[in-house]
């Protein structure tokens, strides 16, 4: 599995014109073609470039590598704070939007994808928010917690 990490990124919200800027984790497993680690930063600034909405920028470039390098699976974990939760309405500060795209294996292979996820380090990077008994709160336990652009919760119920 080829892994770049930690790639800082700025977009526009379409919604709000606001900013929200992040991380990007792009991951894929090798075909015939590779590509230089400092590509794949390029690819994630050309798709931040334009006013975006954050699930269809994870998509995007999710598509854009499985098109462009055919690998044997795709994997896109964009973390983001938008300014339009942190400096307007309800101000919530620190507050992180965690976007996947998974396609061929990573998607399809448990191992492969519980592999990717575990390399991103995503899920360990922040506590779940909880309640005020200090248990997770309903929409937060026990999962990775992640929305992919298709809109599906990975969120045990």
């Amino acid at each position: 599995m080829v892994l770049a990490t930690q790639i800082p990124f700025t977009s526009i919200c379409e919604h709000h014109m606001l900013p929200f800027t992040g991380v990007a984790y792009l991951g894929y497993l090798p075909g015939d073609r590779i590509l230089g680690l400092s590509k794949l930063a390029r690819l994630v600034e050309h798709f931040a470039a334009a006013p975006q909405m954050q699930e269809r920028l994870t998509k995007q470039i999710a598509e854009w590598l499985n098109e462009h390098l055919q690998p044997g699976g795709v994997g896109v974990v964009l973390q983001a704070e938008h300014t339009c939760m942190t400096l307007r309405g309800v101000q919530a500060h620190d507050a992180r939007m965690v976007t996947s795209e998974l396609l061929g294996a990573l998607r399809d292979d448990p191992a492969a994808r519980g592999e990717f996820y575990a390399l991103t380090g995503v899920a360990r990077t922040r506590p779940f928010p909880t309640t005020v008994t200090g248990l997770p709160d309903r929409h937060h336990r026990g999962a990775l917690g992640l929305v992919d652009s298709a809109g599906i919760a990975e969120l045990a119920s």
